[in-house]
């Protein structure tokens, strides 16, 4: 029998389709969906959070530790307070309020956190260790993590290096360009001088994966995923256009980008 459109199991569009999130609200709305997706199956954030539903008025013995102790189950990544709400996994980014999405999402970017700066830094991202501290908010507060934030937004492994600068402030600016230039010369080495490209994109091409992910999850086939998906989207033409056009798109989504991600975001 001939499955059709209608017959498909659905997964509703606001856990699957980010497109209509603004820049603004790119980064932040990455990091809480990606933090829902690595609680999702956390038996041990259930079991935390599930104390924290109390009558109103009820005080819960060890409040502070039991927030720390939820907020462990994140490693390294972000500290946003949605973790403890009881409808956290069941709340998508798109199901919050406008005005609370806008006020978070600001708050988020121009306050301590500078997350967007790693989408900003076109050539050189420079981060001094009195600077980390600017980061903490963002999930960045040591040099690993730093790393791990970075690379959320950035996929040219062949063409990225991490390591750390020593500079000598008693050298004039003239002095310390000419180093660096005579630095570069000799680090270059064979790397193709490419045109960048630029991690601008990459938070919203991390949500296309996550959301291929959960459509698979929710029990779609591939086929079955890309004409589901067809309905909801279209190319600039206005025709049918999946989420994914190819199974191993789909199946790259799912097995390699998002855990690829989640470790990233979340390795302890």
């Amino acid at each position: 029998m001939k499955t059709t459109p209608a017959s498909l199991p659905e997964l509703p569009p606001r856990e699957w389709d980010f497109r209509a999130v603004p820049d603004e609200e790119l980064d932040i709305c990455f990091l809480y969906e990606y933090a829902r997706e690595h609680v999702k199956r956390s038996r041990r954030w259930h079991t935390l959070t599930t104390r924290l539903i109390a009558p109103q008025g009820t005080k819960v013995p060890g409040l502070n530790g039991l927030h720390r102790e939820i907020r462990s189950i994140f490693g390294k990544a972000p500290f946003l307070y949605w973790f403890a709400l009881p409808d956290f996994v069941g709340s998508p980014w798109p199901t919050i309020g406008r005005e609370e999405r806008r006020r978070e999402a600001a708050e988020f970017n121009h306050g301590r956190s500078q997350a967007h700066s790693f989408r900003e830094a076109i050539a050189l991202n420079i981060t001094l260790a009195r600077d980390l501290a600017a980061f903490a908010k963002a999930g960045a507060d040591d040099y690993a993590s730093w790393v791990r934030l970075d690379q959320c937004f950035h996929d040219e492994t062949d063409q990225r290096e991490y390591g750390f600068l020593a500079i000598n402030w008693n050298h004039t600016d003239g002095q310390l360009v000419a180093a660096f230039e005579e630095w570069l010369a000799d680090k270059r080495g064979g790397r193709a001088d490419i045109e960048s490209r630029q991690g601008k994109t990459k938070p919203r091409q991390h949500l296309k994966a996550l959301g291929a992910k959960r459509l698979l999850e929710a029990g779609l086939t591939v086929t079955q995923a890309v004409e589901y998906t067809k309905r909801f989207l279209k190319d600039g033409a206005g025709n049918p256009f999946p989420l994914y056009d190819t199974p191993r798109g789909w199946a790259k989504a799912k097995n390699q980008i998002v855990p690829a991600v989640l470790e990233k975001l979340f390795a302890d």
